[in-house]
């Protein structure tokens, strides 16, 4: 799969993003420490650590995750169900 450098720079972007909701949402989970706090930490943390996993791709030719697209889009659903299960009213 070819690469362009607007979606390395999407990828990145995505990524800096990914890590300012996750740190937001752990800094709340460490002041709360209720059911919802943790739903939604595991959601955002799901989401980080699958940007991480994706990122050596773009610059190391020879890295491959064996993710298909498939699995892509499985981590990204249970991820958003975790977060909308923490966003549900109790």
């Amino acid at each position: 799969m070819i690469v362009t450098e607007i979606d390395t720079i999407a990828r990145i972007i995505f990524v800096i993003v990914t890590t300012i909701t996750f740190a937001i949402a752990l800094l709340s989970y460490s002041r709360f420490r209720n059911k919802k706090t943790t739903l939604l930490t595991i959601g955002f943390a799901l989401f980080f650590v699958h940007g991480l996993i994706s990122i050596p791709e773009l610059f190391l030719p020879g890295y491959d995750t064996m993710f298909t697209d498939t699995l892509h889009l499985l981590l990204d659903a249970i991820a958003i169900l975790f977060i909308l299960a923490g966003t549900l009213k109790d």
